[in-house]
């Protein structure tokens, strides 16, 4: 079993074209951390509405989820 990953974008995040791009950032951030991740969770990401503002990069959201999943014991040690 690997881990399962649920993105929830409400229309906190803005119209459609903007939580289909929070989606899209959060998905390709976490298809970059998945090999760090450790297996047999269930991890939910709620978008934030700070992810619609202009200038958010990639990077920007990268390095908040490994943040986050850091504080959370998640991450492996390697």
């Amino acid at each position: 079993m690997s881990t399962r990953v649920g993105y929830i974008t409400s229309k906190r995040i803005g119209g459609a074209v903007q939580r289909n791009r929070a989606r899209r950032l959060i998905r390709e951030s976490m298809r970059f951390l998945e090999r760090s991740i450790q297996p047999n969770w269930d991890i939910v990401v709620i978008a934030q509405p700070a992810i619609s503002k202009p200038g958010v990069r990639m990077q920007d959201v990268r390095d908040e989820l490994q943040w986050l999943l850091k504080k959370a014991n998640l991450m492996t040690s390697s």
